[in-house]
């Protein structure tokens, strides 16, 4: 009975990643899919069921690591974080090109080769002290005020927003929780993105968090979806 269990598990995991692979060819660029409903919207009527087991855990895709590199490369942060990997991979690194050579023919995973993960409109991913950002982000309100601006904000105990941004009707900020828990932003950051895209702003600037932990995968992420970075 265990063993006939066994090969039932591989068999349905074997269909789950076959499912997942093919939603990655046919809508590669958009932000990935977390919920049931995201999957019927991108995959629109070429299915004809979905089972939903509820949205994501993690909200992020996969960790995946090239083992047959010496050091060992993590060539897309994932769910599985480089600091646990480090406690059985010592030597394990994070991919760049500049060090680890360029990748862009023959790209050894998704992502590597294109703009990623984007969403309709144009991402800004905004960098700096907290201070910093905040008065960018007052400046850009008294430029933009007019202009449909989504805001991803993750700096909820740092980056005060003014009361006029809050109030505004053209203005959509999206509170992404905290950088002190990169778990909950990573969790929530393709659903912030397809949100924005749907309530039709023109524009999404995102807080960028510190790059450990799951901040590593958001921020490899964001930086996929960019238009720009801002450093400020």
């Amino acid at each position: 009975t265990a063993t006939l269990f066994f090969f039932f598990y591989l068999f349905i995991r074997r269909l789950q990643l076959y499912f997942f692979f093919s939603i990655e060819i046919m809508i590669t660029g958009r932000p990935s899919p977390t919920t049931a409903d995201h999957v019927l919207e991108d995959m629109q009527n070429r299915i004809k069921c979905i089972i939903d087991g509820g949205s994501c855990s993690i909200g992020l895709e996969s960790t995946v690591i090239d083992v047959f590199r010496d050091p060992p490369l993590i060539l897309r942060p994932g769910g599985v974080t480089l600091e646990q990997l480090q406690q059985y991979l010592p030597t394990i690194e994070v991919y760049q090109s500049d060090k680890h050579g360029d990748m862009i023919e023959k790209p050894a995973t998704p992502g590597l080769k294109y703009r990623h993960y984007s969403p309709k409109a144009p991402v800004f991913l905004l960098k700096g002290s907290p201070h910093s950002m905040e008065s960018y982000l007052e400046k850009l309100f008294k430029e933009q005020h007019n202009s449909k601006v989504g805001l991803v904000h993750t700096h909820l105990k740092t980056v005060h927003l003014p009361s006029t941004i809050l109030s505004s009707n053209n203005w959509k900020v999206y509170n992404l929780g905290d950088e002190d828990n990169p778990a909950a932003v990573a969790h929530g950051l393709f659903v912030a993105l397809r949100v924005l895209d749907k309530v039709g702003v023109d524009k999404i600037v995102i807080e960028a968090i510190e790059e450990k932990n799951e901040g590593l995968a958001v921020m490899n992420r964001i930086k996929k979806a960019a238009t720009e970075i801002i450093y400020v």
